[in-house]
């Protein structure tokens, strides 16, 4: 076999995987974090077979690999090495995974077409779901929530309560897939993105997901504020969603009870005198819940332990589980809920420094963009790409696990493609 056939099928393998990892992220963890793992194996092979491996001679690589070695350090002086390497040492897969997008990119020119299309297929289609479960309790191949004092819509998700999450996570990738689909015509463009901002905002509310409302409402916020060009129609989303969303919570009594009645409950709790017993009885603000203030308040100790390099990855489970370290009932999980203490905790004030360093240039950047010349602004579709970037790392809201697979899979897809854009435009 030739060197250029090995190379076209590697890459048409390449483009078939990374195009089937949106579908297989419904399916759970396992598709995806399988298909990721596949294409930067193979991007290796190809590259050392060609001896080119020029594509990793960059910041970026270099940037995420200081952060790997970083990671894996923090295992090394865990308490459990062998439970905290298992995360950290494969962690290399989703930095590869970054430069398996920035190949398929330059190598297809059909790329953003295929990728384009096939977000709209599922935005759609879990829409129309989204709504055949609202009303009949079952999505139309029967799967629905288990969990009847937890509401939840979850379409293809069955009784995993993500399909918000994974709405809002992808929902910037398909808006600067529109940008770049339509570029040529600001008509078609500005239209359908709308459509797809209420399309994406009813699959989230009637989900019942409030991390994912709440990070929606700050993509909203940021794409007035940074994409003058939107903000007419992002006016006229905002009036019409509004009402829409006042009409789906007065008729809908439980997802009413998870936006508002849920969270007062949780947030505005009432001492218990037999506790206290000097005090008036009155209510105290907590931090979402008090589960999630015990998960932060472990974190933070954590924190203060091992300030420098942290525990080690998926150490908080390990560490909330010793008998020394007992809070309250509940409080020991996973991770602590928080992406931002997640790392503090675990990997430390070094390797948490580099993250958000690139996440306050990301803010710096959006700011600048609104204040320099007309040739020198970011295009759109990157703007979106950042908010993205910005979404996922967002230190104010609560998360799922950083090291989670399904998770890094959907921080990692449209990476490369941010990439890409900004050193497109770096060259011109």
């Amino acid at each position: 076999m030739t060197l250029l056939k090995f190379e076209k099928i590697i890459n048409n393998i390449l483009l078939a995987l990374f195009l089937l990892i949106p579908f297989a992220l419904i399916t759970g963890s396992f598709l995806p974090d399988l298909f990721l793992s596949l294409s930067a194996a193979l991007l290796i092979v190809l590259l050392v077979k060609k001896k080119q491996l020029e594509l990793f001679k960059n910041n970026f690589f270099f940037y995420f690999l200081l952060l790997y070695f970083l990671f894996i350090f923090s295992s090394l002086i865990s308490s459990n090495i062998k439970l905290s390497i298992e995360s950290s040492v494969f962690y290399i897969r989703f930095i590869v995974f970054i430069f398996v997008t920035i190949y398929l990119i330059k190598n297809n020119k059909n790329f953003f077409n295929y990728l384009f299309y096939i977000m709209i297929v599922i935005y759609s289609v879990l829409f129309l779901d989204t709504l055949f479960q609202f009303f009949n309790g079952k999505n139309i191949i029967g799967l629905y929530y288990l969990n009847e004092s937890n509401y939840r819509n979850t379409s293809f998700f069955g009784n995993r309560g993500i399909l918000g999450s994974y709405t809002i996570r992808l929902l910037p990738l398909l808006l600067a897939l529109i940008s770049i689909k339509f570029y040529k015509n600001s008509l078609h463009k500005n239209y359908l993105i709308i459509l797809f901002f209420f399309l994406s905002g009813a699959i989230i509310l009637l989900s019942g997901e409030r991390t994912a409302f709440f990070l929606f409402c700050i993509l909203v916020s940021f794409t007035f504020i940074f994409i003058k060009e939107l903000r007419v129609q992002i006016s006229l989303f905002c009036m019409i969603f509004i009402l829409f969303a006042i009409l789906t919570l007065s008729s809908s009594e439980k997802l009413y009870g998870r936006f508002i009645k849920q969270p007062i409950d949780q947030m505005f709790v009432k001492n218990n005198p037999a506790d206290q017993p000097n005090e008036i009885s009155k209510k105290k603000f907590i931090i979402f819940s008090s589960i999630y203030e015990s998960h932060y308040t472990i974190a933070v100790k954590m924190f203060k332990e091992k300030p420098i390099f942290g525990h080690g990855p998926k150490m908080f489970r390990h560490y909330c589980g010793q008998p020394e370290n007992y809070l309250a009932e509940g409080a020991c999980t996973t991770h602590p809920h928080n992406v931002f203490l997640q790392l503090l905790s675990e990997t430390g004030l070094v390797a948490t420094f580099i993250i958000y360093l690139y996440f306050f240039f990301i803010i710096f950047k959006l700011f600048r963009n609104l204040f320099v010349k007309s040739e020198e602004k970011i295009d759109q579709s990157t703007i979106f790409l950042m908010i993205l970037l910005v979404i996922n790392l967002f230190p104010l809201s609560p998360s799922g696990n950083f090291f989670n697979n399904w998770l890094n899979v959907i921080y990692y897809y449209p990476l490369g493609i941010l990439f890409y854009l900004s050193y497109k435009k770096k060259i011109k």
